[in-house]
């Protein structure tokens, strides 16, 4: 399921940010609504590959490269929960070895 980033005020007018998972944006729009915040900005997020780190990957046996984006720094504390579904796929493929 797709995940998306969004931006957002409370009841209060305080910004918020965070990440929902959705079929589509009009889904994320009406999650986010139904948790009290009125939506300013949606996006999904979209996992690309960068050229150069792709071609590192390529010449690697048995690698991949994916670029986590609009994650953070620190990506498994400030955004454990998008982190996390990274991560699952990659430690699925290494038990299965």
């Amino acid at each position: 399921m797709p995940t998306f980033a969004y931006e957002a005020l409370n009841d209060k007018g305080k910004p918020q940010k965070g990440v929902i998972e959705a079929n589509n944006s009009e889904e994320a729009i009406g999650r986010i609504k139904s948790q009290g915040y009125f939506p300013t900005a949606v996006r999904e997020q979209k996992v690309k590959k960068s050229a150069v780190a792709g071609e590192a990957a390529k010449k690697t046996k048995n690698s991949e490269c994916i670029i986590m984006e609009e994650i953070g720094h620190f990506p498994m504390s400030e955004n454990p929960d998008v982190f996390n579904r990274y991560l699952m796929p990659v430690l699925v493929k290494i038990l299965a070895l």
